[in-house]
């Protein structure tokens, strides 16, 4: 069996790293060979660093991805954003569809273009595959798709993401890195507009007024970048805020941070902060998507878009040592529900395997039978 993973971002963040694992486990456990397909970028070196099979194109289009698909001959097409999803379901082939919802956008709870054409995308994939059951119950148009409907979750590694965050590894204008926190609070994600940066700008710009020495952590990026730091230069705070860009492993950054601060408009399962989780990092986040079945008032704290409840939860975890004690020890509770591997696994190779054995008997039913 081939799969065909394709994605709409040539950059690496929470989805890419997904895909990434899925595309490992099935091939280092000879259950199908995978091939990653997206626009040509830095995703590509990283692919390459870890064996994975990459087709790269200029651009995502109805023309590029059918000539891909000609070339390549998946058995399984696994696609992973909306564009994706849209144009492999008008391009004819043999391949089966899995559609994999990774977040919750506020179309999918409206009748619009998009998700119009996501319904009808739905309807010629054979499982549609979300990261929470709110998914599937807030989608407008669920009620006509309900028997395609997967809920897997989103897979975390914790002894993996312990591991890689005790890498010794240095960052350009860093000293200091023995220091047991380096930072007081951090933001791993895309900086798009689903992640909220201009919100982010004014949390950290009245922090920086209730404490002027505090360090914050910028890992990622995205569309919205330019606007995030026009925003953070307006407010004089370029001392306060490190950027660090895209990172293969931004691990060793998020576990050297009191907080973790998330106060995104849209999320799917809420991976950074599970992930800020396991390595006992307090989150502080609006509560958007399955965050609110993560993070709780013991470990964290679900703000909204409160900025002034931000303010005040990453001051008072930056400056009173037995508070952020109590919150550091209540994500060590969290941490041993977190690990899914083993059950992640477990549900994406029988979604597979069951396209598999579909495929079969309908080789035997048209075929053999005869």
């Amino acid at each position: 069996m081939k799969i065909l993973h394709i994605l709409d971002s040539n950059t690496f963040t929470g989805i890419e790293n997904v895909v990434l694992t899925i595309i490992s486990y099935v091939s280092r456990h000879d259950i199908a060979e995978s091939v990653y397909l997206s626009p040509r970028g830095d995703v590509e070196d990283i692919l390459k660093k870890f064996g994975i099979d990459y087709y790269g194109v200029d651009t995502l289009d109805k023309k590029t991805l059918k000539k891909a698909i000609e070339i390549l001959k998946p058995d399984v097409i696994h696609t992973h954003d909306l564009k994706s999803s849209i144009l492999a379901s008008k391009i004819k082939c043999d391949a089966k569809l899995i559609i994999h919802i990774h977040n919750t956008p506020s179309y999918l709870r409206k009748i619009c273009y998009k998700s119009v054409a996501l319904y009808l995308a739905c309807k010629k994939a054979s499982k549609i595959l979300t990261t929470t059951d709110d998914m599937e119950e807030e989608f407008i148009f669920s009620r006509f798709l309900y028997d395609k409907f997967v809920n897997v979750g989103e897979p975390i590694n914790v002894s993996r993401i312990r591991r890689l965050s005790n890498q010794n590894i240095t960052y350009d204008g860093m000293v200091n890195l023995e220091a047991r926190y380096l930072f007081d609070a951090i933001f791993v994600g895309k900086i798009n507009e689903e992640n909220n940066p201009i919100f982010l700008a004014d949390i950290i710009n009245s922090l920086c007024r209730e404490r002027p020495e505090i360090k914050i952590a910028i890992v990622g990026d995205g569309d919205a970048k330019s606007r995030f730091f026009s925003k953070i230069e307006d407010y004089f705070l370029e001392k306060n805020v490190l950027y660090f860009g895209n990172l293969e492993n931004p691990y060793p950054l998020i576990k050297k941070s009191k907080s973790f601060i998330l106060p995104s408009k849209e999320e799917g399962y809420g991976i950074a902060a599970a992930e800020a989780m396991v390595l006992r990092v307090p989150v502080i986040c609006s509560g958007a998507g399955g965050l609110d079945n993560i993070v709780d008032d013991w470990c964290g704290r679900i703000c909204g878009y409160s900025k002034e409840a931000y303010v005040a939860e990453v001051y008072r975890l930056s400056i009173d040592d037995i508070y952020h004690f109590k919150k550091v020890k209540a994500t060590d509770r969290k941490r041993i529900y977190l690990d899914n591997m083993k059950e992640y696994y477990n549900k994406i190779t029988n979604i597979y395997a069951k396209i598999k054995l579909e495929d079969n008997l309908w080789y035997i039913k048209n075929n053999v039978a005869k």
